[in-house]
């Protein structure tokens, strides 16, 4: 499944990625709760239009990255000192790496934990 995160300050799309959405049949009303209501994160108009556009889909501040995250995990996004992470008990998904990271096991479990 294709997850689209921001791995910087806070989550802006430019202003050409709102065009874009828009002229996809997204509503204004949707386009601005893509950065707090994670539902829209995995909408497929979202991911093309951030992998169609790449950098020019972030705005101000942000750096937006498609990541891909295994099928049948249950997922969520979650925000660190600086950008997001897609995160499964035991594993990150940052977007600059290619593989999970298992290191983070107990890092990760105990923030999830206090989340839930």
């Amino acid at each position: 499944m294709k997850v689209v995160i921001n791995t910087l300050n806070d989550f802006v799309l430019s202003d050409q990625a709102q065009r874009e959405l828009s002229s996809r049949g997204m509503s204004p009303n949707d386009i601005r709760s893509i950065a707090t209501n994670h539902q829209y994160r995995t909408d497929g108009r979202l991911v093309s239009v951030v992998e169609t556009l790449g950098i020019n889909a972030s705005g101000l501040g942000s750096r937006l990255v498609v990541v891909d995250v295994p099928f049948g995990i249950e997922w969520r996004i979650f925000r660190k000192q600086i950008g997001e992470s897609v995160v499964e008990i035991g594993r990150e998904w940052d977007g600059l790496n290619k593989a999970p990271s298992a290191s983070k096991f107990s890092d990760v479990r105990n923030t999830l934990l206090l989340q839930w």
